[in-house]
């Protein structure tokens, strides 16, 4: 599968991050920005539908946050990581969880999950990105601010699972969270300035799956249409 477009999601005090990391990608990545702090979702579609209109039917879309640190040779390895696992599969290329050492222990670069928090790398096909603009516009009160929570409920709905890589290929940066999550339990696990070989093939098509209730947050009132 192919990666045919990237974007980054940034906030006006946080653009000279997100323009270093256009710069370590390349010209042709798109900054997309949230001048009115309405939250990371607002921000979020508006990328996903800048993202559609670059990609192609079978194509990838890459969607970062201005805070994500890529190690060196992050999309080298996204292109190979795409191609390893069944077409159509949703992607997070960070994790800070437990999840990943324990998929690492069971001889997998990957686990799949219901919900997969803090998608500072996410990667959706081009087939996926038109029904979740959709989708949303018809559920997601434009008010809700968390991307993540929003991908989860959506992915719940049409029955698909997130791969997570394992390593992570991207961390958050230092600092404080923009959405006011804090510092604690953001650091990526697994993650290396230079990721070196990785067999992407170890569990694409059995992943370590990961069983875990649901936050609170995925059933708040103030994620649907109506409030």
């Amino acid at each position: 599968m192919t990666l045919a477009a990237i974007g980054i999601i940034t906030v006006p005090e946080r653009i000279a991050q997100a323009e270093a990391l256009r710069e370590q990608l390349g010209i042709g990545t798109v900054l997309y920005r949230d001048d009115q702090h309405l939250g990371c979702w607002w921000n979020a579609r508006q990328a996903w539908t800048g993202l559609l209109t670059r990609t192609l039917p079978g194509e990838y879309a890459l969607l970062l946050t201005d805070d994500a640190v890529l190690s060196e040779d992050a999309i080298a390895h996204v292109g190979r990581a795409l191609n390893a696992i069944p077409p159509g599969t949703p992607v997070n290329f960070y994790s800070a969880t437990k999840d990943g050492p324990e998929a690492l222990e069971a001889g997998k670069s990957w686990y799949a999950t219901a919900y997969s928090l803090n998608p500072i790398a996410f990667a959706l096909p081009s087939d996926l990105i038109e029904p979740l603009l959709l989708w949303t516009g018809e559920h997601v009160s434009e008010r809700y601010p968390h991307d993540d929570v929003v991908y989860a409920r959506f992915l719940a709905a049409i029955g698909r699972l997130t791969y997570v890589s394992v390593p992570s290929l991207a961390d958050h940066a230092p600092g404080p969270s923009v959405m006011g999550h804090g510092g604690r339990d953001r650091r990526a696990r697994l993650w290396q300035p230079v990721t070196g070989h990785v067999d992407w093939n170890r569990g694409a098509l059995d992943p370590h799956i990961v069983s875990r209730t649901p936050p609170a947050a995925l059933f708040r009132e103030d994620f649907t249409r109506d409030h």
